[in-house]
């Protein structure tokens, strides 16, 4: 995500526009490709490396619930991130901060409570929810990015102050 938002940053201010949009999209590769070595990782070394912090067998059991269930949505999440840092970087905040509002408040916390309050939901449940509001804020930032104009919406770079 920061280097996104330094590659944007950067294109921007060098006043390449295209190349500013697809630093995003690239950078979002980038982390793609990371995040599916680490959830394999997770997936398949998971316990072990858990295991160097903590033998027990409980605390364990809930790291290893908590991965199967949520490891792979961090290719959604990363996506996210990383596209909402490229906005960041071109001054686009606010929209950021609606996009995340919209997936914490507006998905992830209701889908929580009722998965809780309506269907009895256990850790699994949850760790779904989690899941499921990490690839919604894939595909909002991914619309975001492509359809919102928020390169249009970069601050003008201000004069150095003197001295």
């Amino acid at each position: 995500g920061s280097a996104a938002q330094t590659f944007v940053g950067q294109s921007l201010g060098a006043k390449l526009l295209s190349r500013a949009r697809r630093s995003g999209w690239v950078t979002a590769g980038y982390d793609a490709l990371t995040n599916v070595l680490l959830v394999v990782a997770a997936l398949f070394a998971g316990e072990s490396l858990l295991r160097l912090f903590d033998n027990d067998d409980a605390p364990v059991g809930i790291a290893m619930l908590y991965l199967v269930n949520v490891a792979p949505s961090y290719l959604g999440l990363g996506l996210g991130v990383v596209l909402g840092n490229a906005m960041a970087g071109a001054g686009a905040t606010r929209i950021t901060l609606a996009v995340d509002a919209i997936v914490l408040l507006g998905i992830q916390t209701p889908l929580c409570l009722l998965s809780v309050a309506a269907f009895h939901a256990g850790l699994a449940g949850l760790f779904r929810c989690v899941a499921a509001a990490g690839w919604a804020s894939a595909v909002i930032y991914a619309l975001v990015y492509w359809r919102v104009p928020w390169l249009s919406r970069t601050p003008e770079p201000t004069a150095a102050p003197p001295g």
